[in-house]
């Protein structure tokens, strides 16, 4: 399952992070996390947000393979990104 971060409301966060959970409760064998929210494109793509994938991979991590995405354009992107976040892979 590809999911996108949300918006900083208030409480949409813990909101995402409980609808991720109930996505693994229901069978998602694996997730791959987009550190991006779905308003950041074209001209205001910004930077992607690797505190919020980590609290992904510390949420879900154990439970099942996280795959990371966004701000990946390198090896060293992967290598760093990878690193910070405790995932299992990263895609470009």
């Amino acid at each position: 399952v590809r999911l996108l971060s949300t918006p900083g409301v208030d409480g949409a966060w813990e909101d995402s992070l409980a609808l991720y959970e109930r996505l693994v409760d229901a069978g998602a064998a694996m997730i791959c996390f987009h550190g991006r929210t779905r308003l950041q494109k074209g001209s205001v793509t910004g930077a992607a947000d690797r505190d919020a994938m980590k609290s992904v991979v510390e949420r879900l991590g154990r439970r099942v393979p996280v795959l990371v995405n966004g701000g990946i354009a390198t090896l060293d992107d992967v290598r760093e990104c990878l690193a910070y976040t405790g995932a299992d892979g990263a895609v470009s």
